[in-house]
């Protein structure tokens, strides 16, 4: 079933850049190294006997997708139907537990959606763009396998949520989306930390006193106040350059600040 739905998200790619004008003829399309990887990912599916899609590593079918949503040749319509099947795929746990590479799959994709360039057609569009953004690393963190995220890459989804929120060139909309997700986000990720403070356990040292339940929930709150959540390297700057994208005159819209 999980092959079925790959195969029809290649399908929705190709179809939305042979609407483009890059790609409106067949020579452009088997031209492109973009159409060539969806192709080939395409036959390699179908050439499994069982359609089991997680005999492939899971780079192997995210990366078709993902070359697509970087690349600086795609307009905003075809990275968004990108994005919607790579957010399909995570929602639907293909990077679960029992996929080839999960950790190396969702890191992947964080580094390349926080740092997403297409061409800008009009504000509208771009910003439909910019929400299906949050709204897959929003899904990448809540994902099962979001807790393989590293501190970094955490950072870079918080990062790109805040400085969407602040930017006073998007819409009203936009904006207050982002400051909803970078909630989702914040509250998300000290859930798992309190989580994780709570399943530690217990060494007793013989002949210790024996500390009420009360005093172990002060103790703790105690030892965990000045814990940082999210390691920032020091080479880290709190905030990047803008990371709204521009407009095509100036090279096409960034997600991802620099």
């Amino acid at each position: 079933m999980n092959s079925y739905i790959v195969l029809g998200e290649i399908s929705n790619v190709i179809h939305s850049m042979r609407l483009n004008s890059k790609w409106d003829t067949r020579a452009k399309l088997t031209s492109s190294p973009l159409i060539k990887n969806l192709e080939q990912l395409k036959q390699k599916i179908e050439s499994l006997n069982d359609r089991n899609l997680f005999r492939l590593d899971t780079m192997e079918y995210l990366n078709p997708f993902l070359e697509v949503i970087k690349s600086n040749e795609t307009s905003g319509p075809i990275t968004a139907v990108a994005l919607n099947a790579v957010h399909k795929f995570v929602t639907r746990q293909f990077l679960g537990p029992y996929c080839s590479n999960p950790a190396k799959g969702i890191r992947h994709v964080v580094t390349v959606v926080a740092h997403c360039r297409f061409e800008a057609t009009d504000q509208s569009s771009d910003e439909v763009v910019l929400i299906k953004i949050l709204n897959l690393l929003l899904a990448c963190l809540l994902s099962p396998a979001g807790h393989l995220l590293t501190n970094k890459l955490v950072y870079d989804m918080i990062q790109t949520c805040f400085k969407m929120s602040i930017q006073t060139r998007l819409s009203v909309l936009l904006r207050r989306s982002a400051e909803m997700t970078l909630q989702e986000m914040v509250h998300c990720i000290f859930s798992r930390f309190y989580a994780q403070q709570d399943q530690e356990p217990e060494v007793v040292v013989p002949g210790t006193p024996v500390i009420q339940e009360s005093e172990r929930e002060v103790k703790r709150s105690e030892s965990v106040q000045f814990r940082p959540l999210i390691a920032v390297s020091p080479t880290m700057t709190p905030l990047h350059t803008p990371m709204i994208p521009r407009r095509e005159s100036e090279g096409g819209m960034d997600a991802g600040g620099s």
